[in-house]
């Protein structure tokens, strides 16, 4: 009988301990899911009712210092935010501004075709007018001679002699006018509209470099053109001018000396894979290697002073890479010139043929 009195007063002061070691059990389990907003609890026993004590401080403090903590990351994702936008908006205003630089660097290279055939076509013209005015005096002697009855058998030979050989170098000279005339429509026109169209590859780079003729011709350059001269490729024969033209001034501007000869070549063909290659040598000063690998960045230039604007192999890059989806590579070594590897996807290469009804 002792004995169970003993157990049962056991029992109970075993469950008198266990009930509070359960409720602090359950009361560290909801602060451990994250639940912190729990009241502080009371216990039966001091030491208990201590250890729930301590528990809702630091929970009232894990509270604080997550409210402060999300205050602040709220705080700094508006200001994320607003760095975004206003990043955003800079680019947007970069992006316009170089759209406007390429555009412009398109005009100037309009205007240098302009200046080019301009100073180009002064001679012809300049003949011209020569042959006009010697005919107009020829015929001015002979009708004087006619009107007077003095007209001589030697003197109409040699009217009709001079006028032939006037009229041969007129006719030379305003042939060669045309021919820059139409050349300057083709570049210009191309230059300025880009529209897809089929064309004689190897005539549209001699109608390049007639274009730049001026220009060339304030150095001692040698142009050679290879490659296949009835090839017809599809494409946008603007960028092409673009793309040769920038080449040219900038080997014009940074590779050559104008008191010693040069040579630009050209070579082109068509690739086992149906690509098309171009392959633009010059022998000019060549680039040591920390100016080759910034050489297609945009505004990177090494000849501030002549006023370059740093922009013609970056418009190259971006024509060649994203107009035509080529690809382009630069190898040069300082002394050795500078050799530019073009390779463009082209949908179409066929043979011209002459004379062919369409």
């Amino acid at each position: 009988m002792f004995l169970t009195v003993v157990l049962l007063i056991g029992w109970f002061f075993v469950r008198l301990e266990v009930k509070p070691i359960t409720s602090l059990n359950a009361l560290v389990r909801r602060y451990a899911q994250g639940d912190l907003q729990q009241g502080q609890q009371y216990f039966p026993f001091s030491e208990f009712e201590q250890i729930a004590a301590v528990l809702h401080t630091m929970a009232v403090k894990l509270r604080e210092h997550q409210e402060l903590l999300e205050g602040r990351v709220e705080q700094r994702t508006i200001e994320l935010q607003q760095a975004v936008t206003e990043l955003n908006n800079t680019n947007a205003e970069l992006v316009k501004m170089q759209q406007q630089l390429v555009e412009a660097a398109k005009l100037s290279q309009i205007g240098i075709l302009v200046a080019g055939v301009a100073r180009e076509i002064t001679a012809p013209i300049t003949k011209s007018l020569e042959a006009t005015n010697a005919l107009q005096q020829e015929n001015l002697h002979i009708n004087q001679a006619m009107q007077n009855n003095v007209l001589k058998r030697s003197v109409l030979e040699n009217y009709i002699q001079e006028s032939k050989m006037n009229i041969i170098q007129l006719n030379q000279h305003l042939r060669r006018a045309d021919e820059l005339i139409q050349s300057f429509k083709a570049v210009a026109v191309d230059q300025s509209v880009e529209q897809r169209r089929n064309f004689i590859l190897y005539e549209y780079l001699q109608q390049v470099m007639l274009s730049l003729r001026y220009e060339l011709g304030q150095y001692q350059v040698k142009i050679d053109i290879k490659g296949d001269q009835i090839l017809v490729v599809q494409s946008y024969p603007g960028s092409f001018s673009h793309i040769l033209t920038n080449l040219v001034l900038n080997s014009l501007q940074h590779g050559f000396s104008s008191d010693q000869p040069q040579s630009i070549s050209i070579d082109f063909s068509v690739l086992a894979d149906g690509q098309l290659q171009i392959i633009y040598r010059d022998d000019g000063a060549g680039m040591p290697e920390p100016v080759l690998n910034r050489i297609f960045e945009p505004f990177f230039s090494m000849a501030g002073q002549q006023g370059g604007s740093g922009l013609g192999l970056s418009i190259v890059y971006n024509l060649v890479t994203q107009r035509l989806k080529g690809s382009i590579v630069c190898e040069s070594q300082p002394g050795h010139g500078a050799t530019f590897i073009i390779t463009l996807p082209i949908r179409i290469v066929v043979k011209h043929r002459k004379n062919v009804d369409a």
